[in-house]
């Protein structure tokens, strides 16, 4: 046993009581340790952290758990429309360069997923499928005609924080042709 090795690890262990200790700043919580990397980690995740809303041209900021209220309250009838949908019903137009009027807020379990900025840009049809919690959501979109003819598409959505990310759904309008004159 190394005696200067044993003082240095009882020193640097006495320094660190002495450490600041990070919390954070929406919830409280705190690690109990200096570990800045542990805080970063919750901060990414926080359940209390502010979402900027998706709705362009809105500046509002709230939680996650907040957010479904502000989007029903602040958008089902103004900027950005919202329109809450059966979960199994997800329009996709067969229109040429359209972006489409309202976003669509289906419930999924005990939160909701948003299906925003879609639109038909040079034969691809776009949007981006957002969660506000931490729990990715399944989409499907199913195209059906008759007892034969089905396409299905399966994803996952994406974390608000991610918005400003390519779209999540990207669909070539030729696999709708079956379905839709396009």
């Amino acid at each position: 046993l190394d005696i200067r090795k044993l003082g240095q690890a009882i020193e640097a262990k006495h320094a660190r009581r002495g450490a600041v200790v990070g919390q954070c700043s929406w919830c409280g919580w705190s690690s109990g340790t200096a570990n800045v990397l542990e805080l970063v980690e919750h901060l990414k995740l926080c359940a209390k952290k502010p979402l900027s809303c998706p709705m362009r041209l809105c500046e509002h900021q709230c939680c996650a758990t907040e957010m479904h209220a502000h989007l029903i309250d602040s958008h089902r009838n103004s900027i950005g429309r919202v329109v809450v949908e059966n979960p199994k019903s997800c329009l996709v137009n067969q229109t040429e360069s359209e972006d489409f009027p309202h976003s669509i807020m289906m419930p999924v379990a005990d939160s909701f997923m948003l299906v925003v900025e879609r639109k038909v840009r040079d034969g691809m049809f776009t949007a981006k499928a957002v969660h506000f919690d931490n729990k990715p959501k399944m989409y499907k979109l199913l195209l059906q005609e008759g007892e034969c003819d089905e396409v299905c598409v399966k994803g996952q959505s994406m974390h608000i924080s991610n918005i400003q990310k390519i779209p999540n759904i990207k669909l070539p309008l030729s696999i709708f042709e079956r379905f839709f004159s396009v």
